[in-house]
C-alpha cells in the first residue's frame, strides 16, 4: 500500500511540472523585469568606460564631440597607455574617432581594451556604428575611478538620425564588470536571454523614413567581437505619430538569443529633432 501512494505521489508530482511547464514557452527561470525608456535626446550611452590601474592616482575621461576626440589622463597627463603608437590619432593618450583606424565603436573600444589602465564596452551601441565627428556628445573631465567609470554619450542630433536604447538593468561599469580587474568575461549577458514584450516608439524628423530595429547582441566572451542579429524592423508612423510593437504582433514577446542582450533603435534617414521611445521585457536565465 505504501509503494502504491509513493507511486502515486511521483506520478502527481510529475503532472504537476509537467502542467506548470506546459503553462510557459520560455526555457530557464525568470530573473527580472527590465525597462527602458528615452524620454530626452542625448541621453544614449554609445561607451562606457573605467579606470583599472594604479588607484593612488586620479584618472579622467573627456570627449569634444566636434573632433570626435576621447582623451584619457592618469595622475593629470595623459595616459600613454592609450594609443601608444598614435594609429588612432596623432596625441597619445587622445583616441580619434575620425581616424580611419579607430572611426567605429568596435574600434575605439578595443583601442581603450589594449590598455591595461583600462576598461570599455558598448552598451547603448553596435560595435559596428560609426565615430564620426559630431557622434559623441561633449563632457568634461569625468572621474573614471568612481565605481560607474564614465559614460561616453552620443549626440542625438547627427547625420546618422539614430538614437539606441539597450534593454538591460546594469548600465553602470560596477555591474558590467562584476570583480573589475579579476574577472575576464568580457559578455555580462552570459547565460541569459531577454523577451521584449511591449513597446513605443516615436521621432520627429526632417523628412523621408522613419523605423525601428531590434537586435539581439552577443559580445565576445574576451571582447573585441559581438555577434548582432536584426530580430525586427518596422517602418515608424508619421513624423511625432507613435507607433507600437505589443502581444498581439508577438503573443509569446520578442524572444533573444541565448547570451545576448536586446537593443532597440530608431533609425531615421533624415535629422531628428525628439525622440522618445520605452520598452519592456523580462531576462530569463537559460
Amino acid at each position: 500500500m505504501t509503494k502504491r501512494i509513493l507511486t502515486l505521489a511521483a506520478l502527481l508530482t510529475l503532472a504537476a511540472v509537467s502542467f506548470a511547464s506546459a503553462q510557459t514557452p520560455y526555457r530557464g527561470t525568470m530573473l527580472r523585469s527590465v525597462f527602458a525608456s528615452v524620454t530626452a535626446d542625448d541621453g544614449d550611452v554609445m561607451i562606457v568606460t573605467k579606470y583599472i590601474g594604479n588607484q593612488a592616482s586620479a584618472a579622467t575621461v573627456t570627449v569634444t564631440s566636434a573632433t570626435a576626440l576621447i582623451a584619457f589622463t592618469v595622475a593629470g597627463a595623459a595616459d600613454t597607455t592609450i594609443n601608444a603608437g598614435a594609429t588612432c590619432g596623432a596625441v597619445v593618450g587622445t583616441i580619434d574617432g575620425t581616424d580611419g583606424d579607430c572611426n567605429t565603436i568596435g574600434e575605439v573600444v578595443d583601442m581603450i581594451n589594449a590598455s591595461t589602465n583600462w576598461r570599455a564596452m558598448p552598451l547603448d551601441s553596435l560595435r559596428s556604428d560609426a565615430t564620426t565627428a559630431n557622434v559623441f556628445l561633449t563632457a568634461a573631465a569625468c572621474n573614471a575611478k568612481q565605481p560607474n567609470g564614465c559614460p561616453v554619450r552620443k549626440l542625438t542630433a547627427t547625420a546618422i538620425f539614430n538614437s539606441t536604447r539597450a534593454l538591460v538593468s546594469c548600465r553602470v561599469a560596477s555591474c558590467l564588470w562584476p570583480g573589475l580587474g579579476a574577472n575576464a568575461e568580457q559578455n555580462p549577458y552570459k547565460g541569459t536571454y531577454t523577451v521584449l514584450f511591449s513597446s513605443m516608439w516615436f521621432s520627429t524628423y526632417g523628412g523621408g523614413t522613419s523605423a525601428c530595429e531590434i537586435y539581439s547582441v552577443v559580445p565576445g566572451s574576451a571582447g573585441g567581437a559581438e555577434t548582432a542579429t536584426l530580430l525586427w524592423t518596422s517602418a515608424s508612423g508619421a513624423s511625432t505619430v507613435a507607433a507600437t510593437l505589443v502581444a498581439t504582433q508577438f503573443p509569446i514577446g520578442l524572444i533573444g538569443l541565448p547570451d545576448a542582450k536586446l537593443v532597440f533603435r530608431v533609425q531615421n534617414s533624415a535629422s531628428m529633432a525628439t525622440v522618445r521611445n520605452t520598452a519592456y521585457g523580462v531576462v530569463f536565465r537559460n
